[in-house]
């Protein structure tokens, strides 16, 4: 419908769910624990970790690589790594060359 009442409620329908579902989200993803927490849960809205694990790992290595050097960040990192496609590997093995040296760099 195009007029000015179903137009009304279509806005107020997007506020309301706006504010039920969408800005708790976005202001939880402007944090770095926010964030962590949605890349661990595996679910980047169209993006999920089952399609994009390297992806996820790669992100999730970045948000820890300020804590410096962990065993869990290493493991993500061989995991992206071991599963890249064969034409990113170089790329990979850069990301995970400057990902480590950051990692040194907070001790």
């Amino acid at each position: 419908m195009t007029d000015p009442q179903s137009a009304g409620d279509a806005v107020n329908d997007i506020v309301e769910q706006l504010a039920r579902a969408g800005w708790p989200v976005l202001e939880g993803l402007l944090e770095r624990n926010g964030i962590l927490a949605q890349i661990r849960r595996g679910d980047l809205g169209d993006m999920n970790r089952s399609s994009f694990g390297v992806f996820f790992a790669r992100a999730e290595a970045l948000l820890l690589m300020g804590r410096g050097p962990s065993l869990e960040l290493a493991e993500l990192l061989d995991y992206a790594i071991r599963h890249v496609m064969p034409t990113q590997k170089a790329d990979a093995e850069r990301f995970d060359s400057w990902v480590r040296a950051q990692a040194d760099l907070t001790r």
